[in-house]
Order: C-alpha cells, then sequence, then structure tokens
C-alpha cells in the first residue's frame, strides 16, 4: 500500500499539475475593489515550478499549469506580471478581471521545442468559462488593498 501511495505522489510532483480544489466561487469584491483572476494554461511546459504571479512586482501567488487563483484589488492602474511578462491595467471598483499565463510551441506541425511564452489579459465571459475548468490555489495575499496603485 505504501509502494502506491509513493507512487501516487511521486506522479503528482513531477507532472507539476495543480493539485488543488477543482473551482471555487470567490465572495464578490467589497466596496470600492474588483476581483482579480490569475490562470496558468494547461499547455505551459516546465509546468513542475509553477509561475509567480505579481502586483506592482509584489509576488502575490505561485501557481502551477491548469491552476487559478484570485485577489481583490481597490480601483487604480496596477501592473500584473508573470515570468518576466507584465501588462499594465486600469482596474475598476465592481468588475472582473482575467489574466492568463502560457506557454506554447510556436512552430506548427511536429514538436519543435521553441516556445512562445505570453501573458494576456482574457475576455471576462471567456475566462468565467476557462478557469472552472482549473484547480484553485491559493493567494499569498488575498486582499492586497492599495499596493501603490495610482488612483483612477
Amino acid at each position: 500500500m505504501k509502494k502506491y501511495l509513493c507512487i501516487v505522489v511521486m506522479t503528482l510532483l513531477v507532472s507539476g499539475c495543480a493539485i488543488g480544489p477543482q473551482y471555487i466561487d470567490p465572495k464578490p469584491a467589497g466596496s470600492g475593489m474588483a476581483l482579480v483572476f490569475f490562470m496558468n494554461s494547461y499547455d505551459t511546459q516546465g509546468g513542475f515550478w509553477g509561475t509567480d504571479f505579481l502586483i506592482n512586482n509584489k509576488k502575490v501567488v505561485n501557481i502551477h499549469m491548469s491552476g487559478y487563483s484570485w485577489v481583490y484589488l481597490n480601483e487604480g492602474y496596477y501592473t500584473v506580471g508573470a515570468s518576466n511578462l507584465n501588462v499594465g491595467k486600469k482596474i475598476e471598483a465592481g468588475k472582473k478581471y482575467y489574466f492568463a499565463y502560457r506557454q506554447h510551441d510556436f512552430r506548427s506541425g511536429a514538436y519543435s521545442g521553441s516556445y512562445k511564452t505570453e501573458l494576456r489579459e482574457v475576455d471576462p465571459i471567456k475566462g468565467g468559462e476557462y478557469i472552472k475548468e482549473y484547480r484553485y490555489t491559493p493567494s499569498d495575499l488575498e486582499v492586497l488593498g492599495n499596493i501603490n496603485a495610482q488612483r483612477i
């Protein structure tokens, strides 16, 4: 029995997949705040290590492939980052935002080993659909408030 348990644990560690619970519905953002989601795409190469997601250069969470998390932010202008990529975004209270990180083989045909990384904002409707297939990872700082945000 111990042998099988060890095999299962090692398989999960080597696969690098997020192992948290399936989608968890977050509480609505408080007054003057927005709900911001982060997703690490299923096609990430080297997913064993996970990807750090940052807000204004401050680490918020490390997410493995097929994983997601969220934070609440006050209105303001923020820099959202993942793996040396950054997106500047004006965040408005009462809205939801989705940011996705992925690595993918950018050449068509057979496996080429050449990867492109991207961090992009995803349409809220599509983001809400995608995220339900991912696994939840709690953020290090669920409520960030106004961390050096520029006021709107």
